[in-house]
């Protein structure tokens, strides 16, 4: 902790031993008092005179006076910060929302598998946008039959691709087949 002697010597920008010393001309100690007194004192003016400029203060006015004047500012103020706060949240639930929208619309275009949802999810739309530029398509973008258009019971087979990737993943395609309501071909 400093001393009252540090705290004058920084305040006056002057070395301690310079106060303390014994036979020390007191002239320039009381200058640079004076001029950190004064320094002081101007700013202090600059900031009640910016005060009373922006809360349109009188030199009659009373301490109600200012007090009436200050504190619906301050009021206000806190209900800013809460219609801030509102506004934020809303911002994020319209982002994610957009990029909700724009997952599923990758993934509709085959560019986003169910694995790379949970990525996906920590990204901006304008992140997402950039990198869907250059991703390839890696899923096959799936095929809706409609009832009436559907052909007759295993008229539909198994593509070759398909069967490719399951033998990969170690299934039977015929069971892959069959679970899909689809006949194997080759």
């Amino acid at each position: 902790m400093k001393t009252k002697i540090g705290k004058l010597a920084e305040m006056l920008k002057m070395d301690v031993a310079a106060l303390t010393a014994e036979g020390a001309d007191l002239g320039p100690i009381l200058e640079a008092a004076a001029g950190a007194i004064a320094a002081a004192g101007a700013r202090e003016s600059k900031l009640l005179a910016a005060l009373k400029d922006s809360l349109a203060l009188t030199d009659g006015d009373t301490l109600d006076t200012v007090a009436g004047k200050i504190l619906p500012l301050v009021e206000k103020g806190k209900q800013d910060a809460v219609a801030l706060k509102d506004l934020q949240t809303r911002v994020v639930d319209l982002e994610s929302k957009d990029r909700d929208r724009f997952i599923d619309t990758l993934k509709a275009e085959g560019k986003l598998t169910e694995g790379m949802l949970t990525w996906a999810k920590t990204q901006t739309v304008l992140q997402l946008t950039e990198w869907a530029k250059v991703q390839p398509v890696v899923v096959p973008p799936l095929r809706i039959v409609r009832p009436e258009d559907a052909p007759a019971d295993g008229a539909l087979a198994l593509s070759d691709n398909a069967i490719a990737i399951a033998r990969r993943c170690g299934l039977d395609p015929a069971a892959v087949a069959k679970a899909n309501g689809l006949k194997v071909v080759g």
